[in-house]
């Protein structure tokens, strides 16, 4: 009921084990598959310039989850940003690529200067520990401009793991007075 992960293993309850043990700063969240499910055509769009497949997975999100996502009424998608120097070297923000994607369907505007990545961090895939990706991204993420029109949010990412990246770009938005933070992903993995 919280970052929209499938709860297969997880008994009776209504949230998953990460979400039982710790609060985050989002409201709710929505993956669409499970990673195992995705991972060779997730690899492929972010790390072999296969764009074509943000917008394959921009369209499944916004068939399969498009009603609960204007259910919540975002103002506007913001990607998740990649430093400078990571876009400079693969060239584009698959994040970005799914948030055209999901616009074009769903008619949300799309704000790529709201927040930026400001630390160059290591990937999220290179650390196995929740404490570690928590770590990673302390002070990593900083506002752009015109935060404060909007009340309402959707991130957009890959993959959802622990949450620690929705976390932080979430912190910034509430920080600024922003109300309702949501997320979407193309896929939910576990640590």
């Amino acid at each position: 009921m919280k970052c929209g992960r499938s709860l297969e293993n997880e008994g009776a309850s209504m949230y998953c084990a990460d979400c039982e043990r710790h609060s985050h700063v989002y409201d709710h969240g929505y993956c669409m598959a499970d990673y195992r499910s995705v991972a060779r055509a997730i690899y492929r769009m972010k790390y072999k310039n296969r764009r074509q497949n943000a917008e394959w997975f921009g369209d499944e999100m916004a068939r399969k989850l498009g009603r609960e996502i204007l259910a919540l009424r975002p103002q506007v998608l913001v990607p998740v940003p990649l430093h400078a120097k990571r876009m400079r070297k693969r060239g584009y923000n698959q994040a970005a690529d799914l948030a055209k994607a999901l616009s074009a369907r769903l008619k949300i505007p799309v704000r790529e200067d709201l927040i930026r990545r400001v630390r160059n961090t290591p990937p999220m895939k290179d650390l196995d520990s929740e404490e570690k990706r928590r770590n990673n991204m302390k002070n990593a993420f900083q506002l752009g401009s015109d935060v404060v029109k909007y009340d309402r949010i959707m991130i957009v990412d890959d993959v959802y793991t622990s949450g620690t990246t929705i976390d932080a770009v979430a912190r910034e938005f509430r920080k600024a007075g922003v109300l309702g933070i949501f997320f979407v992903t193309v896929a939910s993995a576990h640590l």
